[in-house]
């Protein structure tokens, strides 16, 4: 450890406050500029796990809408579920908007990814873009940058389940 005076608060805050105030008085127009970025920049923190959980639903939607029975209503399939002891999966299949025999809604799909697009724009509008230069020294695919993460190297869905097996 070095030495180190004690720390002393001030005998003046208001009048040093003011002594701030005074000197960041020319860049006034920049701190209000940041803390506006701030405060949409949290709030797209906040809308980005939204809009990815609303796209997560509508693909959870179609999968299981493409696994049941096409021209049975929902509510008859709920109620053989119930009956066969599979309340559960009856309960799930309640809370989602899965249409029997349809699969993901990929109009729906593509207006969430398109509002998904539009607040990452704004949200990154601003930051310093990096890239790999052209030449052989940097990662060559998206695989090569993940592997130099981490000591796993690069796994991409080894999963050969079909939804029906999952359900």
């Amino acid at each position: 450890m070095g030495l180190s005076a004690p720390v002393e608060r001030s005998k003046d805050f208001r009048g040093t406050l003011r002594k701030l105030l005074a000197r960041l008085r020319s860049e006034r127009l920049v701190l209000a500029v940041v803390v506006v970025l701030g405060s949409i920049s949290v709030a797209f923190s906040v809308i980005g796990p939204k809009i990815a959980g609303n796209a997560m639903n509508v693909i959870f939607d179609g999968v299981v809408g493409r696994t049941l029975p096409a021209g049975v209503p929902k509510e008859q399939i709920i109620a053989s579920l119930r009956a066969s002891g599979r309340g559960q999966f009856a309960d799930m299949l309640a809370a989602t908007n899965a249409v029997p025999g349809v699969g993901i809604d990929f109009a729906a799909l593509a207006q969430i990814l398109a509002l998904a697009v539009v607040v990452y724009a704004l949200a990154s509008h601003g930051r310093r873009r990096t890239s790999w230069p052209a030449s052989r020294s940097g990662p060559s695919t998206a695989c090569d940058v993940r592997s130099r993460r981490s000591s796993r190297g690069c796994h991409f869905g080894t999963s050969t389940a079909t939804p029906t097996e999952i359900f």
